[in-house]
């Protein structure tokens, strides 16, 4: 996405705050979901001082036939996840009153 910094930069500064707010928000009890939010939003961060910084993102990590990626979108991915499983196995694994 060549040319878009701007628009991605402020994209990621929206959903940094509003991450930051869902865990502001969010209950003690839901400590697991906070710690896959931290991880998108460190990752976030990194991504947007790049963009700040640089003006784009600097990828170093290279694997052949998969991807090429840097720690903050390892960080996004693996917080999206947790998060994704995490309220899958609540839902799964909920007990009816």
């Amino acid at each position: 996405m060549q040319g878009a910094n701007t628009i991605l930069a402020i994209f990621s500064a929206i959903v940094c705050i509003a991450i930051i707010v869902l865990i502001a928000v969010s209950s003690k009890k839901e400590n697991y979901v906070s710690i896959g939010l931290y991880l998108v939003l460190i990752g976030g961060l990194g991504n947007l001082i790049d963009r700040i910084c640089r003006g784009f993102v600097v990828d170093f990590i290279d694997t052949p036939f998969i991807a090429t990626f840097n720690i903050a979108d390892s960080f996004i991915v693996i917080g999206a996840f947790w998060v994704l499983t995490e309220e899958l196995c609540k839902s799964i694994f909920a007990t009816k009153k």
